[in-house]
């Protein structure tokens, strides 16, 4: 028995503890746990149980991911809560900037082409909705920081922790995914 594993079967040593020192048992174990119990509450707030399955997913990939990193200064439980609940919240707002943007577009497309049949609308807004949907996160958070915060790149690197030119490649793909999909909607 290793000196790790002797802590790792300590009683006195805290799950959040183990988790950190890399015991996979204990992990395991908050997991089934809290799994249905966190995805039932990230529901309540999304009111879409395959959203809330994602979000607690992903909770629990990042947090095995960064435990080492990981300070939790209350109970694990709420923690967990906690965390699950600031990344539904971060869901919604998404949703809500890709809605508005989608609305701006539709907004000026539609301002654009003064006869527009509302079936089109309905597929542009549909398209707008699939490229957002399509960008990885990162890609669409960027996207949405700059066309409608009006954030400039450097202001957006410094926000997320990245270097500019990260910012101008995640742009230029969402560009690039927009013009592509929206090509033949241009005046």
């Amino acid at each position: 028995m290793t000196i790790n594993e002797a802590f790792v079967d300590s009683p006195a040593i805290s799950v959040e503890e183990r988790i950190k020192m890399g015991d996979i048992t204990a992990f395991e174990n908050v997991f089934r746990e809290y799994y249905a119990p966190l995805t039932h509450f990230a529901n309540g707030i999304l009111k879409d149980m395959e959203a809330a399955e994602e979000v607690v997913q992903d909770f629990f990939y990042v947090y095995w991911n960064n435990r080492n990193e990981i300070e939790i200064n209350t109970s694990l439980k709420s923690y967990l809560y906690q965390s699950v609940r600031n990344k539904a919240l971060k869901v919604i707002r998404h949703e809500n900037v890709k809605q508005k943007y989608a609305a701006r577009f539709l907004e000026a497309a539609h301002t654009s082409h003064e006869e527009k049949n509302p079936y089109e609308m309905k597929e542009l807004q549909a398209l707008v909705n699939e490229v957002l949907d399509r960008l990885p996160e990162r890609c669409s958070q960027i996207f949405c920081m700059n066309r409608f915060d009006g954030l400039k790149y450097r202001e957006i690197a410094e926000q997320l922790s990245v270097s500019v030119k990260t910012v101008e490649a995640n742009m230029g793909k969402a560009l690039w995914e927009f013009r592509k999909a929206l090509a033949h909607y241009r005046v």
